[in-house]
């Protein structure tokens, strides 16, 4: 403890001015201090990104099969004393949900799933200081091979708030408890390396981003070649920007009218996550400069070998290979299944460190709803996935926590559960594996 108060005290000018520097309003509390020595393999040229994307098969590959990394993450939750004031399990699906989903749509090659949550109970460190506390604690606090989030009710920053910040020194993400569907991407996104594309925006000539992609460096100090490659965030997709807070109308439109050094009005991409338009429901999008700078942080991070999910065109890691539906380990986050679909589901491995023994996802959650009078009848159907079929406990409850059935399954025995004279209501179907397979998967199907 000794040791740790010692090595607090010498890192708090770090903590106090490299990452919690002000930033000026409500938005990520991220301060590029550090130089990002990942954006040297592109520093040179930007035209290296996309011999490196070549060399991913980012542009011969659907986004929904470009799986290049699978993550997981770490929640720390702050609460009351008591335990209120918190977000609950449903709110941390979402947080996951929205994560994976700006992540596919934009072909990133990221896909993150849930290595658990810890909850931490203490008022005062429910509204966290962002100077001092909210650092402190992302040290205390930590679990090897994750990315740890830390959730808190907010993030003081003297008489305001801030949405969330990343910090370099300890690796972790903080965010307040309600904030805006991107923030995490946007926080991550640090984590890979990403800058924000407005950096530098009031500097001089010899920092400042120039409007213009091939203007280069005039009188400036061993800086050379295109100024979009060393200034601002250093990729020449991302167009150059000021500061977006108030710019940006409701409409998601450029309100602007700023100017560079060089005398040439901005035209910025307000839907870039890593920008700060003041309606943050405006961000969907990584270019693919954004892409491969994220993927060459991840090859370098050194938990990659773990990571991995594809090298080669080869599938690594099999076992961390989680469904679509995850995070479902809990009644809260059950996943919805309509009637006559299919839902694949995979018990997987959960990777917690280097050395340390594998945990085990061993439950799923899903819901079904009883609309109508006229249909009453429900019928699951347990049938073989991609691999080994597991063996499993089947518990099905009504809204109220009561048991309607029991029933265990295996591959021997996959006969449909059928449930009729069922009242209208939601039912919750408990999936529970009994095998120590590192992974097993299934397919279910309902039926009404």
């Amino acid at each position: 403890m000794k040791y740790l108060i010692k090595v607090i005290l010498i890192l708090f000018p770090l903590f106090s001015q490299a990452q919690f520097v002000d930033d000026g309003e409500l938005g990520c509390g991220t301060t590029e201090f550090f130089p990002n020595f990942r954006t040297l393999k592109f520093s040179n040229s930007n035209e290296a990104i996309y011999t490196y994307l070549n060399e991913q098969n980012y542009f011969t590959t659907d986004s929904q099969d470009f799986i290049k990394y699978r993550v997981p993450l770490k929640f720390w939750i702050y609460t009351k004393k008591d335990g209120s004031g918190n977000v609950n399990k449903e709110d941390i699906k979402k947080f996951m949900s929205d994560l994976n989903h700006y992540n596919i749509i934009n072909k990133t090659g990221f896909r993150y799933y849930l290595s658990g949550i810890d909850y931490i109970k203490k008022n005062r460190h429910h509204r966290l200081g962002y100077y001092w506390e909210a650092p402190i604690q992302s040290f205390i606090h930590k679990e090897k091979g994750a990315i740890n989030v830390f959730i808190a009710g907010n993030i003081r920053k003297g008489n305001t708030t801030v949405r969330g910040t990343y910090n370099k020194i300890s690796k972790s993400v903080l965010t307040k408890q309600h904030t805006s569907r991107t923030s995490l991407a946007h926080e991550i996104g640090h984590y890979f390396g990403l800058l924000h594309p407005h950096r530098g925006y009031n500097a001089n000539k010899c920092k400042q981003e120039a409007v213009n992609r091939n203007r280069v460096y005039k009188g400036c100090l061993l800086k050379h070649g295109k100024i979009c490659e060393k200034s601002g965030d250093k990729l020449c997709d991302t167009p150059a920007e000021p500061r977006l807070s108030k710019a940006v109308n409701r409409n998601c439109e450029y309100t602007g009218d700023f100017k560079d050094n060089w005398g040439e009005k901005y035209t910025p991409d307000i839907n870039n996550i890593m920008s700060y338009p003041a309606y943050r429901r405006c961000r969907d999008r990584f270019t693919p400069g954004q892409v491969a700078l994220m993927l060459y942080t991840a090859e370098k991070n050194k938990y990659a070998k773990y990571w991995t999910a594809t090298k080669n065109n080869q599938p690594k890691n099999i076992q961390f290979a989680f469904d679509r539906f995850e995070p479902d380990n809990d009644l809260e986050m059950a996943s919805e299944i309509k009637t006559e679909n299919t839902h694949y589901h995979s018990f997987h491995s959960i990777f917690k460190g280097k050395g340390k023994k594998t945990e085990k996802d061993n439950v799923d959650w899903v819901k079904f709803t009883i609309f109508s009078y006229m249909k009453t009848k429900a019928e699951l159907t347990f049938s073989n996935g991609n691999s080994v079929f597991p063996k499993m406990e089947i518990t099905i409850f009504d809204a109220n926590g009561k048991t309607i059935t029991k029933r265990n399954i295996d591959k021997n025995n996959q006969k449909p559960i059928i449930l009729e004279g069922l009242p209208i209501g939601k039912y919750f179907v408990k999936i529970k594996t009994e095998g120590n397979n590192s992974f097993a998967d299934f397919n279910l199907h309902y039926k009404n």
